[in-house]
């Protein structure tokens, strides 16, 4: 019945998500854990800064990702530093800090923000991480997302349009850095 209620509950503040997940944190004591009895996965949401510097820099490999948590992003992310654990975790973290530390990136991203600024319209590469997000997050709590999936679910139709959206201006981002005078 527990699990009912976090669903109702969650159900009830989607609109409001983090909002309603800061609350829950608030009245928590910073820290919430949830064990899913349909799909067995243990969650763990903090928002305690020391927590957040155990589990993502000091002890990560303490907390691996797991088959599960793969398969659910795999959409999203398929071998990438978001779905691996242990040594391919290590090496796309040194690779994308050297990437997104270099002076030639900062600037590209600068530049790309000042861009982006002017009139303010909707950015698709934004929208289409939201729509991901959303999507995983829905995976998590809703039992059937691969049956959702294969039927071609609204949802999971998003997901792979966001995909794409996001493979482009990936793709982008790497040939303006890489063909960019030094």
């Amino acid at each position: 019945w527990a699990a009912l209620g976090h669903i109702v509950a969650l159900i009830a503040n989607i609109h409001r998500f983090h909002d309603w997940v800061t609350s829950v944190l608030a009245a928590a004591g910073h820290n919430f854990e949830f064990r899913g009895r349909l799909t067995g996965v243990r969650y763990f949401g903090t928002c305690d800064p020391s927590n957040v510097r155990h589990i993502f820099t000091s002890n990560f490999a303490n907390y691996p990702k797991g088959d599960h948590l793969a398969e659910i992003f795999h959409d999203a992310g398929g071998g990438g530093i978001i779905n691996v654990d242990g040594d391919s975790w290590r090496l796309q973290r040194t690779r994308l800090q050297t990437l997104l530390t270099g002076a030639l990136f900062r600037a590209f991203a600068a530049r790309r923000v000042r861009d982006k600024a002017a009139d303010l319209p909707e950015v698709p590469v934004a929208r289409a991480m939201d729509d991901v997000s959303e999507t995983c997050f829905l995976r998590h709590v809703v039992p059937c997302w691969k049956l959702m999936r294969r039927l071609g679910d609204g949802r999971e139709r998003k997901m792979a349009a966001a995909r794409k959206t996001i493979d482009g201006f990936v793709a982008e981002v790497i040939s303006r850095v890489t063909t960019s005078p030094r």
